[in-house]
């Protein structure tokens, strides 16, 4: 059975309509309202059959089936009806085709049940589809059409690699229903003892259209007892090595043939520059494949004009295991050490296939296990953008607010005194406000991500597998392991060979390993942190003020100290007593009253440091000129970007 997608119009879109058109042609609207069954949610007409003809005469749909949908006539509008609630979705319709050769006639239940499969590999079962079998070529035939929208949450399926999908489930239907098997990117193994298993095929080369290629059983069990990759990797490794020392040494084909000969191996000319090698297993069977697979580091095209035309070998061809220096000469499994394996080829080939088995159901499990997570990830990501957008028109209100009342102060008429408190005070209020909505926001993303699961990787999770004891999943790091090793004694020359019955250290040494933590973090300089949020809001709530006789603003702390001044046109304190916090907070205080324009001034050199530093640590950019120097060698210190800030001051004037 071959499984296919047709691919949709050349303009990008679909039709719904002209689709089912083309699928029920044949079948006129009497005969499908007559054999027309309802059932909640479900319609068939399994039953009409080939008394009806198209317009010429000629038999062409025979049985159609239909799921959500409730007839042929208003299948196009309940497709649309439903795609219409997801606009995101430009193509929504996936049309398939399921053929069989022209051997095969199942019944037309047997097809309808095969597109069910087909659908449930692509995780499409529930959705709307519409099935029509046509009879009108050699090749029995059955069309899909299914909309890619749920049709109850109205969601689009995703479906990546739908291609090697319907490929590996119509092998799986194969093996269901006992059809023959048809050659794809899937192929089905069988043993003597009647197992099958569905197993990747590297060697298919896709066809344009639909063609029939049976997959030729018996010689796919040869090849895979023979285990073709351990001759190539062979020829590889040391074959090669040894013809590229007979050709460089400027021999003839004699002795480049004796190469081949100690390998239990024989080449020839079968064009005028392609060559073949031949290799027989020590039970007398020829494997023949082409020479650029085997040996792809000799070209034997210019090998002729190195040693002369090709000779062709007058000895027979016979396995290794009677020529000088047994090797690893044939397809035949064999040890690392050279020496013939003595497990039973029958047994090795079920084992891996069933590891094969193993392997694909793990990535199944993966990709289903990543999808989910998908969905988990971009659901909580929405929430986010949610609470950013809050934040942020919060934060737009505030300063509308903030702004309106320093118009009305300005028009207010109140004396210079009264104008200076005021404009403190509002300064602070959105220092305190704002604080409070950062605060806020950091509570909700923090209780949101909560609930947002790690990105999945595929190393990561095998690791979690493996220690839960999935076998399947051990097998795959040991396989992990391995090809670590192996790399790595190639990288150095060695050639230890891993101890394969050590499994368990292998995977405690993996599991235990170090990793480097990769991160990405705001480059904001100017940003308040989550976890800054929260001790600003408290820092700041905390503060009292009052009014001086001469009209400043004093800012204290419960105790009584004093933070800072406003004075109107700078912000004071006492170097001796002031901490860094209270620093940063009159920082803060001064740019949410000045915006950019803001300077430092102080007579001690190492209080004018710590103002500096406290400056850039709360991303705001010092304008003095004189202090340019001191300002980069603490953006170097403690790692901020130069670049454009708000500014601020410590003993700061207003310019």
């Amino acid at each position: 059975m071959i499984a296919k997608q047709v691919p949709n119009r050349h303009d990008g879109k679909s039709d719904f309509g002209t689709l089912a058109k083309y699928i029920t042609g044949g079948m006129t609207a009497a005969g499908l309202a007559s054999q027309a069954t309802s059932l909640p949610g479900f319609g068939q007409l399994t039953q009409y059959m080939s008394n009806e003809v198209d317009d010429a005469g000629k038999e062409k749909c025979v049985a159609v089936c239909l799921n959500r949908l409730q007839s042929v006539g208003t299948a196009p509008a309940e497709f649309y009806s439903k795609a219409a609630r997801n606009p995101s979705v430009s193509d929504p319709v996936v049309h398939l085709i399921l053929s069989w050769p022209e051997h095969e006639r199942p019944s037309y239940e047997s097809v309808f049940d095969a597109g069910r499969d087909v659908l449930k590999a692509l995780n499409l079962q529930d959705h709307q589809w519409l099935m029509a079998i046509h009879n009108d070529t050699d090749n029995l035939h059955c069309h899909i059409e299914v909309s890619r929208i749920h049709p109850d949450t109205y969601k689009s399926q995703h479906l990546p690699w739908m291609h090697k999908t319907l490929h590996r489930a119509a092998r799986e239907v194969e093996i269901k229903n006992r059809w023959s098997h048809d050659n794809g990117l899937f192929v089905v193994r069988e043993l003597p003892d009647g197992r099958k298993f569905v197993v990747p095929n590297d060697r298919y080369k896709e066809t344009q259209g639909i063609k029939h290629e049976p997959y030729v059983e018996r010689l796919a069990r040869m090849e895979s007892w023979s285990d073709e990759r351990s001759l190539v990797d062979h020829c590889k490794e040391v074959v090669s090595k040894e013809v590229i020392e007979a050709i460089t040494a400027g021999k003839d084909w004699t002795a480049i043939h004796d190469v081949f000969e100690r390998h239990g191996m024989r080449i020839e000319k079968t064009g005028e520059a392609a060559f073949r090698l031949e290799a027989m297993t020590s039970e007398g069977k020829v494997v023949r494949l082409p020479i650029s697979k085997a040996l792809r580091s000799v070209k034997f095209g210019s090998v002729e004009s190195v040693v002369g035309p090709f000779v062709a070998s007058t000895k027979p061809l016979q396995s290794a295991s009677t020529s000088e220096t047994p090797q690893k000469p044939s397809l035949e499994p064999a040890s690392r050490s050279g020496r013939r394996s003595k497990r039973d080829p029958e047994k090795r080939e079920a084992r891996k296939l069933e590891r094969a088995a193993d392997r694909t159901a793990l990535i199944d499990r993966f990709k289903a296990e990543k999808a989910a997570n998908s969905v988990i990830r971009a659901t909580v990501g929405k929430e986010l953008a949610a609470v950013a957008v809050e934040k942020k028109q919060a934060l737009s209100a505030l300063r509308r607010s903030l702004v309106s009342q320093k118009q009305a102060l300005l028009k207010g008429g109140l004396d210079p005194a009264q104008r200076k408190a005021t404009t403190s005070l509002i300064a602070f209020e959105r220092i305190n406000e704002t604080a409070r909505i950062h605060a806020e926001a950091a509570t909700r993303r923090a209780a949101i991500l909560e609930r947002r699961p790690p990105t999945l990787s595929w190393r990561e999770w095998i690791e979690a597998e493996a220690k839960s004891g999935d076998k399947a999943a051990v097998s795959a790091l040991r396989g992990m392991v391995y090809q670590e090793r192996r790399d790595a004694n190639k990288a150095t020359g060695e050639q230890t060979a891993p101890d394969e019955d050590d499994a368990e250290s292998v995977l405690a040494s993996l599991l235990a390993r170090e990793r480097e933590e990769d991160a990405i973090r705001s480059a904001k300089p100017n940003r308040i942190r989550a976890h800054q949020a929260d001790v600003l809001l408290r820092e700041i709530a905390s503060l009292k003020w009052r009014v001086t006789n001469n009209g400043n603003i004093e800012y204290q702390r419960e105790t009584g100290s004093t933070v800072f001044v406003d004075r109107g046109n700078k912000l004071t304190f006492d170097r001796k007593l002031v901490s860094d916090d209270d620093l940063k907070i009159a920082l803060l205080h001064a740019r949410e009253k000045w915006g950019g324009g803001i300077v430092l001034t102080a007579g001690d050199a190492a209080f004018t440091q710590r103002m500096v530093r406290a400056a850039v640590e709360a991303g705001i950019t010092v304008k003095n000129p004189e202090l340019q120097q001191m300002q980069s060698i603490v953006k170097a210190q403690i790692g901020k970007p130069e670049g454009r800030s708000k500014t601020s001051s410590g003993t700061r004037r207003k310019r």
